[in-house]
C-alpha cells in the first residue's frame, strides 16, 4: 500500500491517503477511530506547526506595522508587513506539510504501518470529476452575491439605511467615464458589467486598503481577489481544514467549524489595531464603517459570520474533491461583493444604537441565509 493509482481519474482519494478522503462514512460525531492513531497523532503535530507558525508571522507583521506607525516608516514597509499577514496561511499549510510528512514518513517504523504521504500541491487544484465544476464554481460566485443581496435587500426595504457604498460608485463612475461627467452613468454599467465577468480577477477600483498601487504610495492600480483569496485559501482549504478533517475522524462539520474559529481570530488582532490607531490607517482590516463601536459584540458577530461562511465553503469543496478553487472563488466573491458594492456592514449615522441594531440585522440575515443554504435541495444539485 506503499502508492495506489486511481484506478480512474475521477477519484483522487486512492492516490494521496489520507490527507484527502472520500465521503465514506457518514459520521457526525466529534471524534471517530476511523484513522490510526499514528495518522492522527502527526495531523496533529502538524495543526500545532501551522498554528504556531500562523501567530509567529501575524505577530511579526503586527509588530512591524505598530513600528511603522511610531516611527513614521515609509509605505513600502507597511506594505511589506501588512503583506506578510496575508500570506501567512499559506506559509503556515508549507509548515503543516513539512510536520505532517515527516512524521508520516520517517517517525514511524514503515514496515508496521503504511507509507503514507502528503499529496502535492498541484494535486489541490485538480477537480474530480471535471463535469461538476461548472457547477461548483457557480454556486461558490453566487451565494456570496446572493447572500448579500436578500440581506441589504431588507434593510433598504425598510428604509433604515442606504445600503450601497456611495464613495465606491461615485469613483466607479468616473473611472469607467474617463471624468466626462455626461458618461458617468454609462461608466456606471460599464463597470457593473465587468465586475460580474472579470471583477475577481482584477477589480481597479477596490477599497483604497486592499490597493496594490495605494499600499506602495502610488496612483491607484487596483488589486486581484482571486490572488489575494488564493495565498489565504492555500493555508485554509488546502491545508488546516483537511487536516482537521483527519483529526475529527471525518466530521466535515466540526472541522469547517474550527477552520472557520481560527480564520476570524486571525483577523482579530488586525481589526483591534485598526480600531485603536495603533497601526497606521488603512494597514489594518475594517469589518464596519463607524469608528465608534463596540470591539467585543463586533467581534463576536464577525466570528460569527465568518464561521457560517468557512461550513458553507467546505461543504461545497467536499463536492470537488477538495480541492480548494471552490474556496478560492468563494472568498474572493465574498471580498468583492461585500466590501466592494457594499459600505462593510453598517452605514454612518447620528444615532450609534440604531447603527448597532442595523449591523445586527445585517449579519443576522446573512447568518440564516447561509443555514437555510445547508439544506438537502443543494445537495441534488450537486449530484
Amino acid at each position: 500500500m506503499m502508492h495506489i493509482k486511481p484506478k480512474n481519474e475521477h477519484d483522487i482519494w486512492e492516490e494521496h491517503y489520507p490527507l484527502l478522503q472520500p465521503n465514506s462514512t457518514n459520521n457526525t460525531l466529534p471524534i471517530h477511530n476511523f484513522f490510526s492513531p499514528e495518522v492522527v497523532n502527526a495531523y496533529t503535530y502538524g495543526v500545532h506547526a501551522f498554528v504556531v507558525t500562523l501567530v509567529t508571522l501575524s505577530i511579526l507583521s503586527l509588530t512591524g506595522l505598530v513600528l511603522c506607525q511610531l516611527f513614521s516608516l515609509s509605505s513600502l514597509f507597511c506594505a511589506l508587513f501588512r503583506l506578510l499577514w496575508l500570506v501567512s496561511p499559506a506559509v503556515a499549510a508549507l509548515s503543516l506539510r513539512h510536520i505532517a510528512g515527516t512524521h508520516l514518513n520517517f517517525r514511524y517504523n514503515v514496515m508496521a504501518f503504511p507509507m503514507w504521504e502528503i499529496p502535492p500541491l498541484a494535486d489541490l487544484f485538480r477537480c474530480y470529476p471535471k463535469s461538476s465544476l461548472a457547477r461548483v464554481l457557480s454556486m461558490s460566485f453566487f451565494i456570496p452575491l446572493l447572500c448579500q443581496v436578500a440581506a441589504y435587500t431588507l434593510v433598504a426595504a425598510t428604509r433604515m439605511v442606504n445600503p450601497f457604498n456611495r464613495p465606491f460608485v461615485e469613483r466607479a463612475e468616473s473611472v469607467f467615464s474617463f471624468d466626462n461627467q455626461d458618461a458617468k452613468d454609462g461608466g456606471l454599467v460599464f463597470y457593473v458589467f465587468y465586475l460580474v465577468v472579470a471583477g475577481i480577477v482584477w477589480d481597479p477600483v477596490p477599497p483604497p486598503r486592499f490597493d496594490f498601487g495605494v499600499a506602495l504610495n502610488s496612483r491607484p492600480i487596483g488589486c486581484s481577489w482571486l490572488l489575494l483569496s488564493l495565498f489565504q485559501e492555500i493555508g485554509w482549504s488546502g491545508a488546516l481544514y483537511p487536516a482537521l478533517d483527519i483529526i475529527f475522524g471525518h466530521s466535515a462539520f466540526m472541522a469547517s467549524v474550527v477552520t472557520g474559529v481560527i480564520w476570524a481570530v486571525w483577523h482579530w488582532p488586525f481589526i483591534i489595531a485598526e480600531k485603536y490607531k495603533i497601526i497606521p490607517p488603512g494597514s489594518g482590516y475594517s469589518v464596519v464603517d463607524v469608528e465608534d463601536f463596540q470591539v467585543l459584540s463586533v467581534l463576536s458577530i464577525f466570528t460569527i459570520l465568518l464561521v457560517g461562511s468557512r461550513i458553507i465553503m467546505c461543504w461545497i469543496q467536499g463536492k470537488s474533491s477538495y480541492v480548494i478553487w471552490s474556496s478560492v472563488l468563494y472568498h474572493a466573491s465574498h471580498g468583492l461583493y461585500v466590501l466592494l458594492m457594499y459600505k462593510y456592514y453598517v452605514y454612518q449615522i447620528n444615532f450609534i444604537g440604531r447603527v448597532y441594531f442595523q449591523y445586527y440585522v445585517i449579519v443576522g440575515y446573512n447568518i440564516y441565509i447561509h443555514i437555510g443554504m445547508y439544506v438537502p435541495t443543494f445537495e441534488n444539485i450537486l449530484k
